[in-house]
């Protein structure tokens, strides 16, 4: 048994390495199983199809995500503002760690539309969380519309990595619309942090 979870994982870690560099459309089955030197009688052992693998490495992705996420804002609970800004950059991390066709085929590929929509929605979760905590602490505007900021926000940036917007612009467009909603507060603390953000983003 534990020999045969130990040779799924390893499927699944080199296809997941497979599709975000290449895509998941350029990725055959075939060249999974040359890559891991296995059989494709193996690999449907395991799997049902090609679809059935890329789901798997998806919510394999989604769990670690999550899991990085819950453990930096449960590590990080003083200060949201902070946090939102960390949040911004995590999510931009995600989109660049990954080839445009990858994001692409999960965009319009009704196979995986059940994960893109999940993972849509833990982003808008956990943003529209630490927003309503920014709200709270006054290091955003009172009258501002979170879920309508997050929803543009997280459609805009997908978009803009998929048409080719280089990482650093889009540092600056989340930053100038984070920027846009803080009271002067808001405004004070990001000044005082950005040269460190700058240098880790």
């Amino acid at each position: 048994m534990r020999q045969h979870n130990n040779i799924k994982e390893r499927i699944i870690d080199r296809t997941r390495q497979l599709i975000m560099e290449h895509g998941i459309r350029s990725v055959r089955v075939d060249e999974i199983a040359h890559v891991l030197n296995i059989s494709k009688r193996t690999l449907y052992e395991l799997f049902l199809d090609k679809t059935d693998l890329v789901n798997e490495c998806l919510s394999d992705m989604q769990k670690k995500q999550r899991e990085k996420v819950t453990h930096y804002m449960e590590c990080n609970a003083e200060n949201s503002l902070q946090n939102a800004i960390w949040l911004m950059h995590e999510y931009i991390n995600n989109l660049y760690s990954a080839n445009c066709g990858f994001l692409t085929d999960l965009k319009i590929k009704a196979d995986f539309a059940e994960k893109f929509q999940e993972n849509g929605k833990f982003w808008r979760e956990q943003m529209g969380n630490v927003l309503h905590k920014c709200l709270h602490d006054g290091f955003i505007l009172p009258k501002a519309d979170i879920t309508a900021i997050i929803n543009l926000m997280m459609y805009t940036l997908f978009e803009l990595r998929i048409e080719g917007m280089t990482r650093i612009e889009q540092e600056c467009f989340a930053e100038t619309l984070l920027r846009g909603l803080a009271t002067r507060k808001g405004i004070e603390f990001i000044d005082s942090i950005k040269p460190y953000y700058s240098e880790t983003a």
